[in-house]
Parts: structure tokens; sequence; C-alpha cells
């Protein structure tokens, strides 16, 4: 499984985003972010959005490896809420 990168660019890789029903971009919260990455809600990453994105990006996804079916869980669960809204 591979990390966020660690690039702020935004649309031309569409790594920090989905596409929603209508075809508009949807670009990830850093909690988002941050729950793909397998980090803990208590964790804060401080800083502007793009800053907390890049440290994110520059994380390791260890316990990713450790736990793959939990994460896409998790994912999913995400992606159904963002959905129903």
């Amino acid at each position: 499984m591979n990390s966020l990168p660690a690039s702020t660019r935004g649309m031309p890789g569409g790594e920090n985003m989905m596409i929603k029903d209508d075809g508009s971009p949807r670009y990830f919260t850093v909690r988002e972010s941050a729950r793909l990455q397998t980090f803990p809600d208590v964790y804060i990453l401080h800083g502007a959005w793009s800053e907390a994105m890049r440290q994110l990006g520059n994380a390791g996804v260890d316990q990713a490896d450790q736990r793959p079916a939990s994460v896409l869980q998790g994912w999913n669960a995400l992606r159904d809420r963002i959905l129903a809204n």
C-alpha cells in the first residue's frame, strides 16, 4: 500500500482528492488523509492544509502494511459517508 504523496499540487495526479458524482473534485481533509495513513484520531497535525498534507505524504504507512484489510474497510466507510453527503 502506498502513502499519500507529499506534493500539494492538488488536481494533476488526483492523489489528495476524489471525484464526486457530478464530476467536481473533493479534496480530502487533513483528518481523512491522516486516517488513510492509519494515524490515530488523537494525533494532531499542525499548520495549514498544505503543510499538514506534506507531513502526511512524508510519513510512512507502517501500520497500514500490518492491517491492510482494516485500512480498506476504513476507506470504504469514509467513501460511503462522503457519497452520502
